[in-house]
């Protein structure tokens, strides 16, 4: 049961499963399972969507609507997205608000204003951020082409998507009314970051990106400046940063035996300059591919 005192927490994806963790439950080195809060299985709804199955891999859960929304992404079975409301209190428990199988190799999504969703498809057919409507379920609104694409996140200080793909952060005006995304800028990332794998949004000002290598993007100024703890580093496949406290928690591909792309292992640290000291979580029942903070 989610209780009042803050606790940090973190929603990891992988496989056919999401799970609620909170971290202060555990000693780091620790499996995950003495912090296991809450549950979902995608298998649960696979009646209403034939992608959800038990060899999914389910490659990014996005939390938005103030956390009491998640958006879910899978990259096989044709490529799905759901919009949950889950029920951190009752273990497996979520509503299905939106659904889609048609986000070729869908690595992540976002909820833009006004109700709509924008998935990004990587490879294949798709290689595009897709559009959606949330009360129209599998219907495709359109698609903005975008080599590679793997991440997008809505900004709403600067009221811009902003999107990565392969070597490139594309910045998107939107406008609901019509609805439509209308590029604004595209940004070449290759002298800091390549192949890039995800993005977050560190501040109002501030995103954080990485695969090959990592960054950290000042929007005003439209800067870069390289995160030193990655320096060395490939195989970033999701970021989040508190920049108040210097935490950082991560996941790198490696160290699953079945998918080079996958891990068993949470990461963590203190310090993005490289001085502090890595430790970890295991997460061994999964092939995860990426971790969100619920809470720091």
């Amino acid at each position: 049961v989610m209780g009042s005192k803050k606790l940090k927490a973190v929603v990891a994806c992988g496989s056919n499963k999401v799970y609620l963790i909170k971290t202060d439950y555990l000693n780091w080195g620790d499996t995950y399972t003495k912090g296991l809060r809450w549950s979902w299985d995608c298998t649960s709804i696979k009646s209403t969507v034939a992608g959800c199955k038990a060899d999914s891999h389910i490659d990014d859960v996005v939390l938005c609507n103030d956390k009491k929304q998640i958006l879910v992404t899978c990259s096989n079975n044709s490529g799905w997205c759901v919009l949950l409301e889950p029920d951190f209190n009752v273990d497996g428990k979520a509503t299905l608000l939106f659904w889609t199988n048609k986000a070729d190799n869908a690595h992540s999504a976002e909820l833009l204003p006004g109700g709509y969703i924008v998935v990004a498809c990587s490879t294949g057919s798709g290689q595009c951020l897709q559009l959606y409507d949330i009360t129209k379920n599998n219907t495709v609104l359109a698609e903005y082409p975008l080599n590679s694409a793997h991440g997008a996140v809505w900004n709403p200080a600067t009221e811009r998507l902003y999107a990565i793909g392969e070597t490139t952060l594309q910045i998107y005006k939107w406008d609901p009314t019509k609805p439509e995304l209308e590029i604004e800028e595209s940004i070449s990332t290759t002298s800091y970051v390549k192949g890039l794998h995800d993005i977050s949004i560190v501040d109002a000002n501030t995103l954080i990106m990485g695969a090959q290598n990592c960054a950290l993007f000042d929007i005003s100024r439209k800067t870069f400046t390289p995160v030193p703890i990655f320096s060395k580093t490939s195989g970033i496949k999701s970021l989040n940063y508190n920049a108040k406290t210097g935490e950082i928690f991560y996941t790198i591909s490696g160290g699953s035996p079945n998918y080079s792309w996958a891990t068993y292992t949470l990461r963590y640290n203190d310090k993005i300059d490289g001085t502090g000291t890595e430790k970890t979580i295991m997460v061994n029942d999964i092939e995860m591919y990426k971790a969100r903070v619920f809470t720091w």
